[in-house]
């Protein structure tokens, strides 16, 4: 590859991690049907212990991410709150679990 099409592709990925965090950043601060935050409210469930928490991920799609929060309940059952931020900033919450805590 030409030293320029590493620069570009360098400077792609920069971006496009950066618009991730910012994706990720969104969702967190987004307020809670229960009160607070949706990080706030999600950090609360995790501090009981038999909740195990995956942490947040977030996955391009469709011209924006997905963001996601895992935990295991007891061990075995997944509990996923799923978003959508489309490339226009909309946030969606994507399953019933995000549905139930999105305000």
């Amino acid at each position: 590859m030409k030293p320029d099409n590493l620069s570009f592709i360098s400077l792609a990925m920069e971006k496009m991690d950066k618009d991730r965090v910012e994706a990720e950043s969104r969702v967190k601060e987004l307020p809670c049907s229960q009160g607070g935050t949706v990080q706030e409210y999600l950090d609360k469930q995790v501090s009981n212990p038999s909740v195990e928490d995956h942490g947040w991920s977030t996955t391009p799609f469709e011209g924006g991410f997905e963001v996601e929060r895992l935990m295991l309940l007891l061990g075995t059952k997944e509990l996923k709150y799923r978003w959508r931020v489309t490339s226009d900033g909309k946030i969606l919450p994507v399953n019933g679990k995000a549905v139930s805590i999105t305000k």
